[in-house]
């Protein structure tokens, strides 16, 4: 009898859990602005068939959502002319861009603790990836922060541009390897 009781509480939690909704939907219900939530894989293109792009100087670029609140400058990643981004997701006909070197360093900035763990052979235990929506001609108009399915698996995304600050100076990057592939991005 009471494994039967045991049985029916863990289904009636996890029903329960299944019905809630998200932080990510709630934001968008109260928002209304063309914002959404969902879980990202759905957006996912090869990236082989796009261009990869980095920085068209050969100077950092700082996180200007960063430079707008006058945080210090250890507190953002800056974009460096080595970083390669390559196009992940597509959303909505807007192509976002992930750099492994930029999101390791990112990955570090939120991870600290012996348990979770940043690499470059693919371990990012951070909540966030950070991804930047990028033209094929090479004008960059503001991150996405992508939500780590792996430590939050039943999270949905909050997608919407994130461009505070200061984004002159465009186009930031330039393509730098298979760049045959621009005629991908329409």
């Amino acid at each position: 009898m009471n494994t039967k009781i045991k049985i029916l509480a863990t289904l009636c939690v996890a029903w329960g859990l299944v019905s809630c909704v998200s932080m990510a939907d709630y934001q968008v219900a109260i928002v209304n602005d063309g914002s959404f939530a969902a879980f990202d894989k759905q957006f996912a293109v090869n990236p082989l068939d796009y261009p990869v792009f980095a920085l068209a100087g050969d100077q950092a670029k700082r996180d200007p959502e960063i430079a707008a609140r006058n945080q210090p400058r250890e507190w953002g990643d800056d974009i460096l002319p080595s970083d390669r981004w390559e196009i992940t997701r597509l959303v909505n006909g807007r192509y976002l861009a992930y750099s492994n070197s930029y999101g390791y360093r990112y990955c570090k900035r939120q991870v600290q603790g012996w348990i979770h763990d940043c690499d470059l052979n693919g371990r990012m235990d951070g909540d966030y990836y950070k991804y930047l929506y990028v033209d094929r001609d090479g004008f960059v108009h503001g991150w996405q922060y992508i939500r780590n399915n792996k430590m939050a698996p039943f999270e949905k995304t909050w997608f919407k541009v994130s461009n505070k600050g200061d984004w002159s100076g465009q186009p930031w990057f330039k393509c730098v390897d298979r760049c045959d592939k621009l005629v991908n991005m329409k």
